[in-house]
């Protein structure tokens, strides 16, 4: 972390034996500024050492933005009264809170801070986003490696990303080992690593340096084990300007007719230097400004690299470049 990252002697945020457990499908809001040393305003993320003890059932914990949407994600994952804990660096949502989830059973929760970030301190917090689940295909299995993008997707930007923030599970392994990330082509100066335990499933946060075409490797020692891997953030400074560096975003088609309140969907595509595209995706939900009445029409990108276009009263032909 660079300058705009402080960090506080651990204070607890909440502590489980002057509350009561956090039920099954169950939620709590956590105020995490202006206590425990974070400061009330200009605070994009927190640092957070989450632990859960007590608990009744297998389960997982999501610690996200508190009123935003839950996502398909996992920052802890434990087993019948085993404490277990994990760092996560959580985006501060409404009210200056994070929302943590309980899926299973029973658990008491202990979670102390250890810092944050200000919004120009070259962290940016995204919407936790699953880049990685290997039960949808196959388990990584012994002495192999597999290499994830992780720029241009899950909220990420296709460029000017130093290292992102991820939390990497491993899933039921079949025998004790380790999983180790590390920068693709081996271009990066940090590997990080962590043990893993025999049909015990554990999770880890992990920075990591962003290797060759924009992925990460992830390296299984022993046995087979699933992964899953959900991102939190990323470090560096972001795209740069396009008219400076060659690259650029156009519409196709870049004309549409549409019938008044017709729509219809359009790619979005990012090409560089070379006028070749680079594949970058922008998150569902971002919205784009009309040139002109603010009711001619109205874009929305809907995931990927395809936006919706919506034509207002008595528009006969949009020009969407």
């Amino acid at each position: 972390p660079g300058s705009g990252y402080t960090s506080v002697t651990h204070s607890a945020l909440f502590d489980p034996h002057q509350s009561s457990p956090v039920g099954q499908d169950s939620t709590i809001d956590l105020q995490v500024t202006g206590v425990g040393g974070i400061p009330a305003d200009g605070v994009e993320a927190v640092v957070l050492n989450v632990s859960v003890t007590m608990s009744s059932a297998y389960g997982w914990l999501v610690a996200y933005p508190a009123g935003e949407e839950r996502p398909l994600a996992s920052n802890l994952n434990f087993g019948s009264d085993r404490p277990v804990s994990n760092l996560v660096i959580a985006k501060v949502g409404e009210g200056g809170m994070v929302s943590l989830y309980n899926s299973r059973g029973s658990t008491h929760l202990v979670v102390d801070v250890q810092g944050w970030f200000t919004p120009d301190a070259g962290y940016t917090s995204v919407t936790q986003s699953r880049l990685l689940d290997t039960r949808q295909s196959s388990a990584v299995g012994r002495n192999s490696t597999i290499d994830l993008q992780v720029t241009g997707v899950g909220g990420i930007p296709a460029e000017g990303v130093e290292a992102v923030a991820i939390n990497v599970i491993a899933v039921r392994p079949s025998a004790d080992g380790s999983v180790t990330a590390y920068s693709t082509g081996g271009g990066g100066s940090s590997i990080t690593s962590f043990r893993t335990q025999r049909r015990r499933t554990l999770a880890k946060m992990m920075i990591v340096e962003v290797g060759e075409g924009g992925m990460v490797s992830l390296y299984n020692s022993r046995g087979s084990t699933h992964l899953v891997v959900d991102v939190q953030g990323w470090f560096g400074s972001g795209p740069t300007d396009p008219e400076e560096d060659g690259y650029g975003w156009s519409f196709v088609p870049q004309q549409v007719l549409l019938a008044p309140g017709g729509s219809t969907t359009v790619r979005l595509v990012q090409t560089d230097q070379g006028g070749e595209e680079t594949g970058a995706e922008l998150p569902s939900g971002v919205g784009f400004v009309a040139d002109g009445s603010a009711t001619s029409a109205v874009l929305t990108s809907v995931g990927g690299d395809l936006v919706s276009v919506v034509a207002g009263a008595g528009i006969g032909s949009v020009m969407v470049a």
